[in-house]
């Protein structure tokens, strides 16, 4: 990245840390003129895929299946954080703990939990024995679910990968969509609930 693209880059970035997601979603743009490396350019439309849903209404539910036999969304109401994971995905086990750790942070706020097991690779090892055991490394009660052989939900938040993190807010929009980075997805909750307790 030659200077221009890289201060261009540095705005956009802070836009969406901002939550000004209109503004990082015309910086990215003007970005993927001027960027000619493919890969540049496939991480740039994945910027401003994710950008479209930010502040917009949350996807449905479809495909979920929740490890308590409920057919619902769960939890329902309230500020809702999403944790999509695989169960042997190790980057899942290190991003556990700080998802964890931010859950309980802002319980105080009203926030609610949902860890999302996504059938990337063989659909028939995400069983709901294989994901209580991953659970059940964590001190951590959260509702849990499997997502769809099409990992219908993973896509419909615009992500391919795991670990992942979505933030819907109690208006139901979605207000933060990334890796779960701990300091950025605090900030946001923060920015969003008020400070969480200790």
């Amino acid at each position: 990245m030659n200077l221009p693209t890289h201060a261009l880059y540095g705005q956009a970035e802070k836009a969406w840390a901002l939550g000004q997601f209109d503004q990082a979603r015309d910086l990215y743009g003007r970005l993927l003129a001027l960027v000619g490396d493919p890969r540049g350019q496939e991480y740039l439309r994945r910027k401003c895929s994710l950008l479209e849903l930010l502040g917009k209404p949350a996807p449905s539910w479809g495909g979920l299946r929740c490890l308590d036999g409920s057919a619902g969304p769960i939890p329902t109401g309230g500020p809702l954080l999403l944790f999509f994971l695989q169960f042997n995905c190790t980057d899942c086990h290190s991003a556990a703990p700080w998802m964890g750790g931010l859950g309980r942070r802002f319980v105080p706020r009203g926030l609610q939990s949902l860890w999302v097991d996504v059938p990337l690779d063989d659909p028939d090892q995400h069983t709901a024995e294989t994901i209580l055991a991953f659970m059940n490394q964590w001190a951590w009660k959260v509702p849990v679910g499997i997502d769809g052989p099409g990992c219908e939900l993973l896509k419909a938040y615009r992500a391919d990968t795991t670990p992942f993190a979505a933030f819907v807010d109690d208006q139901g929009l979605v207000r933060y969509l990334d890796f779960p980075w701990p300091e950025r997805l605090g900030e946001r909750l923060a920015q969003c609930l008020g400070e969480g307790g200790t």
